[in-house]
Formats: structure tokens, sequence, C-alpha cells
């Protein structure tokens, strides 16, 4: 458990208050980071602990574990699948997922993935001045994981992306000026940022554009666990319904969303055709009101359909 649930964790008893204890005890084991410098896993590990606190005792006692080695990303959906080793992933979404798996409808940071600010060389930023359309990034060569949906979405707008199966080493492209941007969801790019400056002091985060596309995140279990997957559900919806899940997300997130100055960015919206057709209207009541604003703006362009 990371230090920032802490401030919060009294106000998890609501979620139990009047309820009785079940007897049965689960152990919950969600995949460690890809690298030790990866950031990302901490607020999904500290809501997936709120979510089952929430449904302690009506679904029983529980021990959330952390999986010790780093795993390829290729991996962890196959061990989720046949509950070996771990029994819990979070992933964004995709039709091949909500297909082998059981999704957990809950969009986990409702959108903000989805909005896209690039970390760039602080030398390549007059790159990106005079971009207004699309066809302005032809020249542009995006980095990428290997088999990330979004590496799919950019090759889909006819975007040229050079790919990576190692995490690490997309900073390494980047501040050895391999690659020309590295989007990064607004909830990654300011950790990251941190999290590598003393390797590659040159990298900054590119102020006036970003991508945006339907990128919403899901715990995932495996179809024969659906009773995990219904209890997190559940757990998800009472600390909406409590006030821990905004209040969790805001301790991560408020101050970088701020700080991205997102109405004041040059978006470019770019569709996700690797989604079921319904995840929209699921989701739609969740997403930040960062994202709704930016739908009421002029100033954003469509990629082609």
């Amino acid at each position: 458990m990371s230090k920032t649930i802490l401030p919060f964790l009294a106000s998890i008893l609501l979620c139990h208050a009047s309820l009785s204890l079940a007897e049965n005890e689960i152990t919950v084991i969600y995949p460690n980071a890809q690298s030790d410098r990866d950031p990302r896993q901490e607020y999904f590990l500290d809501l997936l602990e709120l979510a089952l606190e929430c449904t302690r005792v009506t679904h029983g006692d529980y021990q959330l574990k952390v999986y010790e080695e780093n795993l390829p990303p290729s991996r962890i959906p196959v061990l989720v699948r046949n509950d070996r080793l771990i029994n819990i992933m979070s992933s964004p979404v995709s039709e091949f997922l909500n297909t082998n798996m059981h999704a957990i409808p809950f969009p986990l940071l409702m959108g903000i993935q989805g909005v896209r600010v690039s970390l760039v060389h602080q030398d390549n930023q007059q790159i990106f001045a005079q971009v207004n359309h699309l066809n302005d990034f032809k020249k542009i060569i995006f980095g990428q994981g290997l088999g990330w949906i979004d590496t799919l979405i950019l090759q889909d707008a006819n975007l040229k992306v050079d790919t990576s199966g190692n995490y690490e080493s997309l900073f390494a492209m980047l501040a050895n000026k391999r690659i020309d941007a590295l989007p990064r969801g607004v909830n990654e790019a300011f950790a990251e940022l941190e999290q590598f400056k003393t390797l590659y002091m040159d990298l900054v985060i590119e102020p006036n554009m970003a991508f945006y596309y339907l990128l919403p995140v899901y715990f995932y279990v495996s179809k024969d666990n659906s009773a995990l997957g219904e209890r997190v559900f559940q757990g998800l919806k009472t600390a909406v319904k409590e006030g821990q899940f905004k209040q969790l997300f805001e301790q991560y997130y408020a101050s970088t969303i701020a700080k991205l100055n997102l109405p004041n960015r040059k978006l470019f919206v770019l569709k996700n055709n690797h989604i079921p057709e319904n995840t929209g209207s699921q989701v739609s009541e969740y997403l930040h009101p960062a994202i709704k604003s930016h739908f009421s703006e002029t100033n954003k362009e469509q990629s082609p359909q």
C-alpha cells in the first residue's frame, strides 16, 4: 500500500460500517510494474485495495499481494486468463481482452489515459510549434511500446511509430533522438519524467498539443474467476457512492491535470478502432470533466474514420 491512500483509510470504514463479516478469505495477486522505474501501478493497487476493503464484510477477508517479478506485458493476460501466478490485471480496454477475459466495466482513470501529452527532447520542442493539422505530424516519429493499443491507434492515423518491447528503452530512444516524441497519458507523463530525470535530463513535456482517443482502463480477471470480478466491481461502485474513489483519484492526479493546462492545448482527436462499440456508452458517465470540456471546444481535429 502506498502512502497516498493513508489520508482516507478511516473513511473506507464507511463502505462497510453497518454490514456483517463473511467468513471466506481470498488471495488477490496483481502484477508488478514493468521495471523498477515504472510508477504506474501504485494508483491501481490503491484502487484495488479500496474496492476489496469496501466489500470485506459482504464478501470476506482478503490478502492483496504483488507478484515479485517484472513480467513482460504480453505474458500478463495469459497468466491471468489461466489463474496462474496472478489473478487480476489492469489494462486499456480491447476487443481481445473483452472477448477472452472477464472485464470489469469501470473506467479506473476516468478516461484521462486517453489524453496523451508528449515527452520530447528539449532540443526538439520547435518541431511541434507549427503543428496545426494531423498532416503536420507526418515527418514526426512517435515512440510506443510493442503490442500497445496506442501503437495501433497512431498507425491507423497514418503516423510514423517506432516501437520497443522494453519499457525503459523508450526513454533512452527519446533521449538519443531516435524518436521525436513519446506520447504518454495524463496520468503517466509527470510521474515518468520524475522517475527518469536523473538518467535523461533533457526530456521535457511538450506544452502546446495533445492527442485524445477513447482509452478507458479496466480491471480484468479470468472468466473462471468472475466472482472476484463481481466483487471488485461492487467495491468500485461503493467507493464512488461514498466519495472515496473521487478522493483517491484527485490525490493522485488533480495537480497533474491542472499543471498540464489541457484547455489551452491544441487537441487532435484520433479514432480507437480496437475497442468494443459499446465502450463509449459504458464509460461516458465517468469521463473526467477535463475531457468533456475538450469536446465543447472548436480547436480539435478529428482523424480520418
